[in-house]
């Protein structure tokens, strides 16, 4: 499998596998009041974290079909694009999606605009890889060297001009 980079930027500000986290719980102190406090624990990252500029354009990695593209609590706006034979490729925290549901998309087709919507600390792709539901790492999969076609930027840039002109 071959996938293409999903943003034109090679930055990964969070890679895949274990890192630290933070979350506010709330607690009852001896007084019985309640209290916020930071708590650190232990995650597991199911994806790496691509950083570009806001309104950057997300391209799909491969051929497939949009079976989800929707708002999610954490992840803010996403897409998530079947390939087919148990590939399935997932981008979020995006500032706006532009695929719809059923739609098939091609290999660097843009489908979305870097943001930080959801759980986000600042702006940026968070891109998972799924063979057969198992989340894996991308980043042993990504085509280093492969530019985006010039027709499809002309069809990315075609798209996006019938979009503004709404």
């Amino acid at each position: 499998m071959d996938l293409l980079w999903p943003v034109e930027t090679r930055s990964i500000s969070s890679a895949w596998g274990p890192r630290m986290r933070a979350r506010t719980v709330r607690i009852k102190t001896k007084t019985n009041k309640r209290k916020r406090v930071k708590v650190r624990y232990q995650g597991n990252h199911r994806g790496v974290d691509l950083t570009g500029p806001t309104g950057s354009d997300i391209y799909a990695a491969l051929d497939g079909r949009v079976v989800e593209a929707a708002r999610h609590r954490q992840y803010g706006n996403y897409v998530l694009l079947d390939h087919g034979n148990g590939v399935t490729t997932l981008y979020a925290h995006n500032k706006a999606n532009c695929v719809r549901v059923g739609d098939v998309v091609l290999r660097g087709q843009k489908i979305a605009e870097l943001g930080r919507t959801g759980n986000a600390t600042g702006p940026h792709l968070h891109f998972e890889l799924r063979l057969d539901g198992v989340h894996q790492n991308p980043l042993p999969f990504m085509n280093d060297e492969e530019e985006i076609p010039a027709e499809l930027v002309a069809l990315n840039e075609l798209i996006e001009g019938s979009e503004r002109r709404r």
